[in-house]
C-alpha cells in the first residue's frame, strides 16, 4: 500500500497493491475507523510468543560483560534509560542495525500512524548498492 499526494506517484519506485491518493494523516485515520478487533487471539498470541523467542538472544547480546564492550550493549543499556518521548538518531550504517534491534519500541496506534505519516516524508531509494535501502528525508 502507498499512499501520496501525487497520483502519478504511487507505484513509481515499486509495484504496489494498493495506491490511495490523499494526505497521508487524513486517509490513515480514515482506514483506522475501518479496523475492526479480531476476537480470535490466537494468531496474535503465537506472533507474541515468536517475538519473544528472537528477543531472548538479543537481550543477552545487549546484556555480555565481555571487555572490550560491544556496541550492542551500549544501545541496550541506553534504551533501558530513555524516556517515552525520547528521539533517537543515529547514521544509516551497522549502528542503525544495532539501535533497531537493541532498543525495543512499544507503541499506540495513534503512534504508528504518527510515524506512517513521517514516513510519508521520506523517499526509498533502492538503486544504490543492489538491494540495500537509503532512506533520503525530504
Amino acid at each position: 500500500m502507498q499512499i501520496d499526494l501525487d497520483p502519478m506517484r504511487t507505484g513509481l519506485h515499486y509495484l504496489v497493491e494498493v495506491g490511495l491518493v490523499g494526505d497521508s494523516r487524513r486517509t490513515l485515520q480514515k482506514l483506522l475507523q475501518l479496523l475492526r478487533r479480531n476476537e480470535d487471539r490466537g494468531f496474535l498470541e503465537k506472533a507474541w510468543e515468536r517475538m519473544r523467542d528472537r528477543h531472548r538472544p538479543i537481550e543477552e547480546q545487549g546484556s555480555r560483560t565481555d571487555k572490550p564492550m560491544k556496541p550492542q550493549v551500549v544501545a541496550w543499556e541506553l534504551s533501558k534509560r530513555l524516556s517515552d518521548t525520547a528521539i533517537v538518531s543515529s547514521d544509516s550504517d551497522t549502528i542503525a542495525n544495532w539501535l533497531a534491534r537493541q532498543m525495543p519500541v512499544e507503541v499506540s496506534v495513534e503512534q504508528a500512524a504518527k510515524f506512517a505519516e513521517s514516513l510519508a516524508k521520506v523517499t526509498l531509494d533502492c538503486s544504490r548498492m543492489g538491494a540495500a535501502l537509503t532512506i533520503c528525508i525530504l
